[in-house]
């Protein structure tokens, strides 16, 4: 996580103060649980910056469970759905409501197009509660 700091001269231009950048892997290798999302959101929640920025892959498609079709119970836009956007709505709704999250998408997300330039994600809007 690599959290930077700044300000513009121009005071009549948004200054963003604390924004946080995030290129990580948000699963461990043996789970898709996301747990180190849950912890990056917690700390981002105690830190409130202005703007978090998460690059994915969300969805791994170099992720053990996947890559070795381990993955049984759920679709891959169901694990998206149903693991990701939830912890994201309760950070936006709870942990930090004044926060900006910007999602970039990467050609690793298996649940997501990967032509280029990729075009952002679909999240219906009764799933988005921010």
């Amino acid at each position: 996580m690599l959290s930077l700091a700044f300000s513009r001269v121009d005071s009549s231009e948004t200054i963003l103060h604390n924004p946080i950048l995030c290129l990580s892997s948000y699963t461990t290798k043996d789970s898709l649980q996301y747990v180190p999302l849950a912890e990056l959101l917690a700390s981002a929640a105690e830190d409130k910056p202005d703007l978090l920025i998460l690059c994915g892959p969300f969805v791994d498609i170099n992720q053990p469970d996947i890559q070795g079709s381990r993955l049984v119970e759920l679709t891959h836009q169901e694990v998206f759905y149903e693991r990701v956007v939830p912890q994201l709505n309760k950070f936006c709704l709870t942990g930090s409501p004044g926060t900006r999250v910007i999602m970039v998408p990467s050609e690793r997300d298996v649940h997501h197009d990967f032509v280029f330039p990729q075009p952002p994600f679909s999240v219906p809007r009764d799933e988005v509660r921010a």
